[in-house]
């Protein structure tokens, strides 16, 4: 019998466990996702309430530390800001047609729903520090639309200005006097003629903006007529 070389002995394969009927092979692990991210924090914010953001209230809801907020906004103010400009992109707004006083009367009713629906929110916006980006581009969008209607762009600032200063203003003034701020005990001292139309306007505030509204637009309605017809005709 003849010499033959020797061949080394193959190295045996490890042994694989079968896969279970019915069970899916196992996928490789993937690194573990972030526990929050700015949109959710933004969405707790919203959901905690203007009226009591605070970084406490709003890691609480998310079941997070508050250092894990510090990664994604910096300040109380920075997260304000955030919220703010997430809802004010999100609110419904008057689309810009022909008759600017109906736009004006709809942007203002729009902005007094948002802050019926964002208690807190109209404070917010009153005492920012930070630039709050939506809000600036919903009134330049606003004024714009009434340079396309026909106003000189002083014109356009000063109604969107009276439009949204009325509707923060008396959004504040309506929460303050339903937390008992303000004591309508005074009432009494006016001219009892004057007592009913001050009690409707206490107790049903949205129509009263919206009347006072109607006042402040229409003033402008006049101011804008008696401007073109001073204007000295082309030609």
């Amino acid at each position: 019998m003849s010499e033959r070389e020797a061949v080394p002995p193959s190295t045996p394969s490890p042994r694989r466990r079968p896969a279970r009927p019915g069970r899916a092979a196992p996928t490789p692990r993937a690194g573990r996702p972030p526990l929050v991210d700015r949109d959710a924090i933004i969405d707790a914010a919203i959901a905690v309430g203007f009226d009591r953001i605070t970084s406490v209230a709003v890691a609480e809801r998310l079941g997070v530390r508050q250092s894990t907020l510090y990664r994604h906004v910096a300040t109380r103010d920075e997260l304000v800001a955030a919220a703010v400009d997430r809802v004010v992109e999100k609110a419904c707004w008057p689309v810009a047609g022909d008759d600017w006083r109906a736009y004006l009367l709809a942007a203002g009713d729009a902005l007094w729903r948002l802050f019926a629906a964002h208690p807190g929110l109209a404070e917010e916006v009153m005492t920012a520090r930070v630039p709050l980006t939506a809000t600036v581009r919903r009134f330049d969008r606003m004024a714009v639309d009434l340079l396309g209607m026909g106003f000189d762009p002083h014109e356009a600032v000063l109604a969107v200005d009276l439009v949204w200063d009325l509707a923060t203003e008396m959004a504040v003034s309506a929460r303050r006097r339903a937390a008992g701020a303000d004591p309508e005990s005074w009432v009494d001292r006016l001219d009892p003629r004057l007592r009913e139309p001050v009690r409707h306007a206490l107790a049903g505030p949205r129509e009263w903006f919206l009347r006072k509204l109607e006042l402040a637009v229409d003033g402008c309605r006049l101011r804008v007529e008696a401007k073109a017809t001073d204007e000295p005709e082309a030609g």
